[in-house]
């Protein structure tokens, strides 16, 4: 199985260097930039944080000349659901930012923030991360421990930004305090984090696994909704509307207060 896993992996980035560049280049990229990430882990050596900003450098512009829609769908035919996720996330998190008003290297950390966001289920066990039914009891702790682990390996790093470790280790926290690890609710949640959490549900949910095809969007959005205080309604109201027709005229009113906490 990981044999074939692999083949499928080889022939996604295959196709992606056939793509045109606007829509290839951000793919291929960041494959390498995390086969780096999982050497590095696996070799007990720092994440260059870095060389991972560099590598969304492309995704950046695929957002600012509106190529997401090509890139997300691209990203899915490869074999690697951790790398998969990842990129969809840094993409989709990436487009709220931008659609928020945020631009230049506060939209990179961001960027780069959502790419990384889950380096601890690289140390994860597979049979956790691939397993396609409901996880026991036991399981659930051991999943869940991957946004410790996250926050682990990336503080060893020395050229981490402080957005990118709010992106790895608050992107499970609910507003109503429901979320992992640290149980954080209301204030004790910035923008970004809000932001997160709303961005990883969605990308969870639109995300294609062996176990279950994509969500539509709609449906996606209404489990979003149906989740009341858990989020940021007023985000989440904002994050709907760049999927819309005449999301040029979002509000900016979050731009300031995301800034603060991103360098």
């Amino acid at each position: 199985m990981e044999a074939v896993s692999q083949v499928i992996g080889e022939k996604a980035e295959f196709v992606w260097k056939q793509l045109p560049p606007e829509i290839g280049k951000p793919l291929t990229i960041t494959v390498e930039e995390y086969q780096k990430l999982s050497d590095a882990i696996a070799s007990g050596e720092p994440i260059n944080c870095s060389d991972a900003a560099d590598s969304c450098l492309p995704l950046v512009d695929a957002i600012n000349n509106g190529n997401h829609h090509a890139v997300l769908k691209a990203v899915q035919s490869h074999h690697n659901y951790t790398y998969v996720h990842s990129m969809r996330v840094a993409t989709l998190l990436t487009l709220f930012a931008h659609g928020i008003g945020i631009k230049g290297d506060d939209l990179l950390v961001i960027s780069t923030g959502g790419l990384i966001h889950d380096v601890g289920k690289l140390v994860t066990p597979d049979q956790i991360l691939d397993k396609p039914g409901k996880l026991t009891d036991e399981e659930w702790p051991i999943m869940r421990d991957h946004v410790t682990r996250s926050k682990e390996l990336l503080g060893d790093a020395t050229d981490i930004s402080k957005g990118a470790l709010i992106i790895a280790g608050q992107h499970h926290e609910k507003l109503d305090g429901s979320g992992y690890p640290l149980g954080l609710k209301g204030a004790e949640l910035n923008e970004l984090a809000r932001m997160s959490v709303i961005v990883d549900i969605f990308g969870a949910l639109t995300d294609a696994r062996s176990y279950k095809p994509p969500f539509p969007q709609e449906k996606a959005f209404g489990i979003l909704e149906e989740m009341g205080d858990k989020l940021d309604r007023r985000l989440l109201k904002v994050f709907r509307a760049i999927f819309e027709p005449g999301s040029d005229k979002l509000a900016k009113a979050s731009s300031a207060m995301v800034k603060a906490h991103v360098a």
